[in-house]
């Protein structure tokens, strides 16, 4: 857990906790346990990262992420992280979805040797007051860029 970043454990992420949630931040690379929280401030926190993020290929060798559905109510959307890694230099940029997978057309994966270019992907979740969870896991791979990645941060 990157220093900072609020990780909510509570039901939405962790069926098994029933009624029990808790806040943890890390400081300074400590993991601490902030306190209990109350259901009825659960939403007020920020929701749970995507979980279960998996790369697989298409037919035609495009990358398709998916991920686990994050169960809190207020789920606004995910962003979509995408940092392309190529001869020119390295760009990072997001799309935004409401659906749990995407197919990234603009890349192909091939065999490394090959392979020219270099792409990571993560997710996180957005609420309906902007508050972004704790990333997913990163999913690196190679392959060839069929065109620039294009900064669309409106």
């Amino acid at each position: 857990m990157k220093n900072g970043y609020v990780e909510v454990l509570s039901p939405c992420s962790n069926p098994s906790l029933q009624n029990i949630s808790f806040q943890l931040i890390n400081e300074n690379n400590q993991i601490k346990v902030i306190q209990k929280v109350e259901t009825s401030t659960l939403y007020q926190l920020p929701p749970s990262k995507p979980q279960n993020l998996q790369v697989t290929s298409s037919a035609n060798n495009h990358p398709i992420l998916t991920w686990s559905v994050n169960t809190e109510p207020d789920l606004s959307d995910y962003r979509i992280y995408k940092k392309l890694t190529t001869e020119s230099g390295t760009q990072t940029a997001y799309i935004t979805t409401t659906s749990t997978s995407y197919t990234d057309t603009d890349f192909e994966i091939t065999s490394p040797r090959l392979a020219t270019d270099g792409v990571e992907y993560w997710v996180v979740t957005v609420d309906l007051d902007n508050n972004l969870s704790v990333e997913s896991s990163h999913i690196i791979k190679t392959g060839e860029s069929l065109i620039q990645w294009k900064k669309s941060l409106e």
